[in-house]
């Protein structure tokens, strides 16, 4: 079976900041940080805490309430991962996201994504259906199951929101919501180039580019993997269930003014699926 996905995607974004003011604590004058000192007559203040290191769960940040907030902030049960972490658990595609995420199951009935969060999902496969769990990829919903199987490559992290979503996310996550963030083009240039070969001429290879200045910056990924499957059929007397992946995504970050940022991406996706041709006996 063979499936072929194009979509665009536009995305605004216009990002505020506000200077904190520090009021005088009563009867009390700051020193360096951490530190203060009484003055006489009054008791000193309580120690200000030193900041947490940037590697404790504290300091991973998601957007599971539509805004960046600490996870240990946010009353949600809620699976973040990076993209390093994913990359150190082999997880490539979405169906291996239910190796490092409890309660989770993706499966995948011909060319129709299935994701399951505790139980609650869909086995709908006619066109038109949609999942119970919300896929969303930088803030854009993926409404469509046939579009849904992909490789990663570019990802900044992964969220997956279990329970019900409905508040925030629409009547399509009675399940969940998975959120995935990819990276955003950075100033100056750097890349990534990778190839593996195994068995049964499996090859797979990855490329990421970005680069730019700092007020237009670009970034390109794209995948190509293939295998000629690893079931023979003897009465043809050849394999069968191979496939093949073909995709592109492209990004480009406009920052007009200090707080104002634009962003406009693309993606073309190509695959061939025959795997569920090894289930059949001719």
């Amino acid at each position: 079976m063979k499936k072929k996905f194009a979509a665009l995607k536009c995305t605004v974004s216009i990002m505020t900041f506000a200077a904190a003011s520090l009021a005088a604590v009563p009867g009390a004058r700051a020193q360096a940080a951490g530190e203060v000192e009484a003055l006489p007559g009054t008791r000193a203040a309580a120690p200000v805490a030193a900041p947490m290191d940037a590697g404790s769960p504290a300091e991973i940040v998601v957007t599971a309430q539509r805004r960046e907030e600490r996870l240990v902030d946010v009353p949600i049960s809620i699976t973040a991962l990076s993209g390093q972490r994913l990359e150190q658990a082999g997880v490539t595609t979405p169906q291996q996201l239910s190796q490092v995420t409890p309660g989770f199951f993706y499966s995948v009935t011909a060319i129709n994504s299935q994701p399951t969060i505790r139980g609650v999902g869909s086995s709908n496969v006619n066109p038109g259906d949609s999942s119970n769990v919300a896929t969303y990829i930088d803030g854009v919903y993926q409404p469509s199951q046939y579009g849904n199987i992909f490789e990663f490559n570019d990802i900044e992290r992964i969220e997956v929101l279990k329970g019900p979503q409905g508040t925030l996310f629409g009547r399509n996550a009675t399940g969940g919501a998975v959120l995935i963030h990819t990276k955003q083009p950075e100033a100056g240039f750097s890349g990534r180039l990778s190839a593996r070969y195994g068995s049964f001429d499996a090859f797979a290879s990855k490329l990421y580019m970005t680069g730019g200045s700092d007020s237009v910056a670009g970034s390109l990924a794209a995948v190509y993997s293939r295998d000629d499957g690893y079931i023979r059929n003897i009465f043809l007397n050849k394999r069968v269930g191979n496939s093949k992946t073909q995709a592109v995504k492209a990004k480009l970050l406009f920052k007009p003014g200090e707080n104002t940022q634009i962003i406009i991406g693309g993606g073309y996706s190509d695959v061939t699926d025959n795997r569920v041709l090894r289930y059949l006996l001719v």
